[in-house]
């Protein structure tokens, strides 16, 4: 019967000691190098399995968060674009600034580039042309390729009276539309070409307006001369009366 236990338990023989291997192994708990070595492994691919695990539940987690945060900021953007429509400017700026302030430590710069644009356009609605510029501003910091951002800060910079400032976005923009227009698979092409006219229109309405502010300034110029010369007239001493001969 101890033959077969000692055969059971994996060996028979004595080892050097005196001592059965087998009973040497169970007693000590399996200390040999090669056991020690298999079990060192196993307990290590556990290990391995277990963070592959976690890991798996953290991205898991992390996307589900994601998912529901880009739902919630396409409702603000939602209501804020069905506010812009009904003329409720000041309302949709709110659910911008509210959709902008979610994404605040999000990496995706496009979202938040048309977030800012579309800001920077309910500003415009009610004068708010120095907002307008900074969100645009930022938009294109983020996103240099949102050339949309481009052509409303180059329309508040027009209201501001800033046509220098103004015609280098429009100009910039027109670069950028004649870059798009070579790219035959872009379907946004044919209509950038088409607002790429109206731009034109706008530059040349900017050339007008810095013509009339320049003769504005011209004819007060020569105003406020005749003035001068006409009060220059009036408080100087009469001449002295011609002697008789």
């Amino acid at each position: 019967a101890g033959e077969d236990l000692r055969a059971a338990a994996g060996g028979g023989g004595d080892d050097e000691n005196g001592c059965s291997s087998a009973g040497a192994a169970v007693s000590l708990g399996c200390c040999s190098p090669c056991c020690i070595g298999s079990f060192g492994e196993e307990e290590e691919e556990e290990e391995e399995e277990s963070k592959l695990v976690i890991s798996d539940q953290m991205i898991k987690k992390r996307l589900c968060e994601l998912m529901s945060l880009v739902d919630i900021v396409q409702k603000l953007k939602t209501k804020g674009d069905a506010a812009f429509r009904d003329g409720k400017f000041h309302a949709a700026h709110g659910f911008y600034s509210k959709a902008l302030d979610r994404i605040l430590n999000v990496k995706n710069r496009h979202m938040r580039a048309v977030l800012l644009c579309n800001r920077a356009a309910s500003c415009m609605s009610f004068h708010g042309y120095e907002e307008a510029i900074e969100d645009c501003s930022t938009a294109l910091n983020i996103a240099p390729y949102y050339n949309k951002a481009l052509l409303r800060r180059a329309r508040s910079f027009v209201m501001l009276g800033k046509y220098q400032a103004a015609l280098s976005d429009f100009h910039s923009y027109l670069k950028e539309i004649k870059e798009n227009e070579k790219d035959e698979s872009n379907p946004a092409a044919a209509a950038a070409a088409t607002n790429a006219v109206h731009v034109q229109r706008e530059i040349q309405q900017v050339y007008k307006k810095m013509q009339r502010e320049k003769m504005a300034k011209m004819r007060e110029s020569r105003s406020r001369s005749s003035r001068w010369s006409y009060k220059q007239h009036q408080s100087s001493p009469p001449p002295p009366p011609l002697c008789g001969g």
